[in-house]
């Protein structure tokens, strides 16, 4: 030991201040990295979700939008029109009367 205390392995090269900075620099990079990495697995997972919930309410919408073209098809149907307005006491017109069309003044 030396006279001031120190070892012979204190004698030795001391490791350059700019490596530890370089490998700390590094270890830090790494864990940037693999946060970004967690992050974007996260949104790609979330992303997924969003998307087969929407394509479940597309195919919702679209059974809907059939099923109400079937009911519009079926009330617009000229029998069924007949049917009710006989039941209803409608009864065809002897003549029809034709008004002029009257614009109103601004």
């Amino acid at each position: 030991m030396a006279p001031d205390g120190r070892s012979a392995r204190d004698f030795a090269r001391p490791r350059p201040v700019r490596a530890r900075r370089w490998g700390l620099g590094l270890a830090v990079g790494l864990l940037l990295t693999a946060i970004g990495l967690v992050h974007l697995r996260v949104e790609s997972l979330h992303l997924r979700y969003r998307r087969a919930a929407a394509q479940r309410a597309e195919v919702a919408l679209r059974e809907e939008e059939q099923r109400l073209s079937l009911e519009l098809r079926r009330l617009r149907d000229p029998v069924r029109l007949e049917r009710e307005a006989e039941r209803l006491g409608f009864v065809r017109p002897e003549r029809v009367v034709r008004l002029p069309h009257v614009a109103e003044a601004p």
